[in-house]
Formats: C-alpha cells, structure tokens, sequence
C-alpha cells in the first residue's frame, strides 16, 4: 500500500512540475523584449556656452551684493 501511495505522489508531482515549467517558459517568453539602442552622442553636451553661464553668475552675485 506505501508503494502505490509514492507513485501517486511520485507521478503527481512530475505532472506538477511539467505544468509549473510550461507555464514559466509560457510567461518569459512573452516578456523578452530587445534591448533599446544605446544613444550615440556626447556625454555631457551643454546647451548654453561657458561664457553665458559665467556672466549670469557674475550678473546675479552683483544684484546680491547691492542688495
């Protein structure tokens, strides 16, 4: 009687397993998706030069000080 009982067990676990697997490979097969392109270009690219940066910080530590 032991013996039927583990081969029901046994027999319902690979079953078990065969469902669980299928449903993993179901499921990730849908979410692989490409990698987007990396971007191609500068890594830092400033929008405004240098010099209108500094004269802004320059204009606005004045409008400080006379304050």
């Amino acid at each position: 009687m032991a013996s039927s009982s583990s081969s029901y067990a046994l027999v319902l676990a690979t079953i078990m397993a065969v469902f669980s697997a299928a449903a993993v490979l179901s499921v990730s097969a849908q979410d692989i998706t490409p990698a987007p392109a990396p971007s191609i270009g500068d890594g830092y690219s400033l929008s405004m030069s240098g010099a209108v940066i500094c004269s802004s910080l320059f204009v606005s530590m004045l409008a400080l000080l006379k304050h």
